[in-house]
């Protein structure tokens, strides 16, 4: 039985979106073809809200989403055009902020995969294409992913290259024992490229148009965060001081709720109190953390009354 063409998805947290993206899902597609795996379409997905709770600016991912999703659909036109031998639509999907908006906390790749998949048809096969990085060291990073054997069920990892990175083959051998699927391109040379010192260097003044000379970003893209005023904004979530403590592990001075806050949100958990001598008081006191806004919560307050 002949293999099944590729629904191709990158996840991206990228802000902005730059030439290197688009040359690692160019680059993949061609690849994937010169080994007999046709990718019959690409989506890129745009992440909404992060779970990473160790990257302070990631927390500010939502109040950028729209200006991040329509330098996806920028760059999304212009990995079409180059891919226009292959015929292969190229698509940018708002799924993360779907899933994250419908359950109030951040969504993760499995549940993510698995959402695509139950609305996919199944003539097509799902591959995640990620990098090299979190299958590199002797802890890779990857093993700790939430719903592991959800996101090996759902779909074949498209494994990248990435400088200073080499996979642990040990582990990707586990992996395959698991049941996963995946494919290790490594002859691809994408550029190095980093979309954070892009937007410092827009920060600090520098025309957008300089930089896509230098062929970091694409001209679209350059004046899309001229237009759009990018910089200036870029500098107000950059310097603000974030007090969103869930997002972050908190230290041992941290109080109980803080915790709490912090262990509902990396587990995915939801809240309920039932009161009556406190008067409230321990679901006053969550409510108090900042960023437990994100949390689903109830609260049930029982009245006491004296024996007659």
């Amino acid at each position: 039985m002949s293999e099944k063409p590729f629904l191709l998805v990158f996840g991206t947290s990228a802000d902005p979106f730059h030439e290197g993206h688009e040359a690692l899902i160019i680059e993949s597609v061609k690849a994937l073809a010169k080994i007999g795996r046709q990718v019959q379409k690409v989506l890129i997905m745009p992440v909404f809200r992060h779970n990473n709770l160790k990257d302070d600016i990631k927390q500010f991912l939502p109040l950028s989403y729209e200006d991040r999703l329509a330098i996806c659909e920028l760059a999304a036109a212009e990995i079409e055009d180059s891919l226009k031998d292959l015929n292969l639509p190229v698509q940018v999907s708002r799924l993360e902020q779907q899933l994250a908006l419908e359950s109030h906390k951040a969504n993760f790749t499995a549940e993510t995969m698995q959402a695509l998949r139950e609305s996919t048809d199944e003539s097509l096969e799902l591959a995640f294409l990620i990098g090299s990085d979190p299958f590199a060291g002797e802890d890779p990073s990857f093993s700790h992913w939430h719903r592991l054997d959800l996101l090996l069920e759902t779909s074949t990892l498209i494994i990248c290259p990435r400088k200073g990175f080499s996979p642990n083959n040990a582990y990707l051998q586990s992996l395959k024992a698991q049941g996963g699927r995946f494919i290790l391109l490594n002859n691809l040379n994408i550029p190095e490229i980093s979309s954070s010192e892009i937007r410092a260097r827009v920060e600090n003044g520098e025309d957008p148009a300089s930089l896509a000379h230098e062929g970091l970003i694409s001209q679209a893209i350059a004046d899309y965060i001229s237009t759009q005023n990018l910089a200036a904004r870029w500098r107000e979530l950059d310097s603000s001081q974030s007090d969103d403590y869930i997002h972050r592990k908190p230290g041992a001075t941290a109080s109980l709720e803080a915790k709490i806050g912090t262990l509902l949100f990396q587990q995915k958990l939801n809240l309920a109190t039932a009161e009556s001598c406190t008067g409230g008081l321990i679901s006053h006191r969550i409510v108090q953390v900042p960023g437990l806004q994100n949390i689903s919560w109830g609260a049930l307050f029982l009245t006491l009354t004296k024996p007659r």
